[in-house]
């Protein structure tokens, strides 16, 4: 079995945005489950209920900004656009909003912006 080196993955966002300087990205995808089991069972059975997504990205900060939106992070906020994320290996995409981010500074380390992305709609 072939490992892949996260060296390769790239985040695009609005079909026409590839994000310049990730560092790391995230995806987590759920399912509600509804338990069923009727009284006088022995097992829990279950049923797949809504399904969910939502996506972290970490970026470095440069000169050149954030570029997630055009060229500021509020462009963006609160917007839904089709996010790509590949991993090197496979694509996953979708439609997401920008619904947070959060700014990372530490005396020892680069500025980066962690980005929070709600799925709205399906994953392929």
């Amino acid at each position: 079995m072939a490992a892949f080196h996260g060296k390769s993955g790239t985040v695009t966002w609005d079909t026409t945005e590839t994000q310049a300087n990730v560092l790391s990205w995230t995806i987590n995808a759920t399912v509600d489950m509804a338990e069923i089991t009727d009284m006088g069972d022995t097992v829990k059975t279950y049923v797949a209920g809504f399904k969910d997504w939502t996506a972290t990205i970490e970026i470095e900060t440069d000169s050149s900004g954030v570029l997630i939106g055009t060229s500021s992070i509020l462009t963006d906020f609160g917007t839904a656009k089709a996010l790509v994320l590949n991993d090197g290996n496979s694509t996953i995409s979708g439609t997401g909003y920008l619904m947070g981010f959060s700014i990372n500074t530490s005396l020892d380390g680069i500025v980066t912006h962690t980005l929070n992305i709600q799925g709205n709609g399906a994953l392929s």
